[in-house]
């Protein structure tokens, strides 16, 4: 712990941006190019001459199984890793040009393990907002949207039911949807769900991403899952193997084109007839 809190922060982190230019930045699309990441110590690239981009309102999907690289390109893009220079742009900006708490004005990122605060769920859902004119409503209707409602009126105490020590209380689904709660109160340019939901039925994440689809119609969103199935409704999908792009178009498109992304559908089409009967 003294280790985290004695490190030094880097000096790119201590500057803000002029209100000017956060303003400017807004609505811009973000783009990738060219993006290589290899980890130290590491031969391989993990990524490979990525690129794409996310403009104003498109959904795009990332699809690839585990180890493709999934994870790491979402920490690039909200530079949790190191980025290299001229890979990554917000507008022509590039985004190791200025801290990351600007840079998470625009961009959020729901993760699949989410932190969660011994505190209500009502607290834990405003948790990191600066906008004091939310209430209560905000709240229900963000919980609604995730799909958590009709679990917390099973709860004595409704959205005041303290979860506990990172949501011990709760099920690893409960907290995936209180995380998106909490990203959903809040506008911001660019929501990336980093396989939020899977701990949810199928059934369920579809409900969900209608809803924030509905929501999120003038917003970017960057959904990354193993499932088909989550990104069918996508704008884009773009599918990684071994750290590269084998394949972008839309679910129909990808389904005639993309062998590999066509044999992964038909295979969890399989799966889930199976899981339920």
């Amino acid at each position: 712990m003294q280790t985290i809190l004695n490190a030094d922060i880097p000096e790119i982190d201590t500057q803000t941006l002029p209100s000017s230019k956060i303003e400017a930045l807004k609505g811009q699309t973000l783009s990738v190019r060219n993006l290589s990441y290899r980890y130290p110590d590491d031969e391989k690239l993990t990524l490979d001459n990525i690129s794409f981009d996310i403009p104003p309102g498109k959904k795009v999907g990332i699809l690839g199984s585990i180890g493709a690289g999934k994870t790491t390109l979402v920490n690039c893009l909200n530079h949790h890793l190191d980025v290299p220079s001229d890979s990554v742009f917000l507008g022509d900006e590039d985004i190791t040009a200025f801290s990351r708490s600007d840079l998470r004005r625009y961009v959020k990122t729901i993760t699949q393990d989410p932190y969660l605060f011994s505190a209500t769920i009502e607290e834990n859902v405003r948790f990191g907002s600066a906008n004091s004119d939310i209430d209560e409503k905000d709240v229900k209707a963000v919980l609604a949207l995730s799909q958590l409602a009709t679990d917390i009126d099973r709860f004595e105490q409704g959205d005041q039911t303290v979860v506990g020590e990172k949501g011990v209380m709760l099920s690893g689904g409960q907290k995936q949807r209180l995380s998106i709660a909490r990203a959903l109160l809040e506008p911001c340019d660019l929501i990336i769900m980093d396989n939020v939901l899977s701990a949810v039925d199928y059934e369920t994440e579809r409900k969900i991403l209608e809803g924030l689809f509905e929501r999120l119609k003038n917003q970017s969103v960057l959904v990354v899952s193993h499932r088909v199935n989550a990104l069918e409704y996508m704008d884009e999908i773009i599918v990684l193997n071994e750290g590269k792009v084998i394949a972008k178009g839309d679910h129909q498109t990808l389904l005639e084109t993309s062998p590999y992304y066509k044999e992964t559908w038909q295979l969890q089409q399989t799966e889930a007839e199976v899981g339920s009967c």
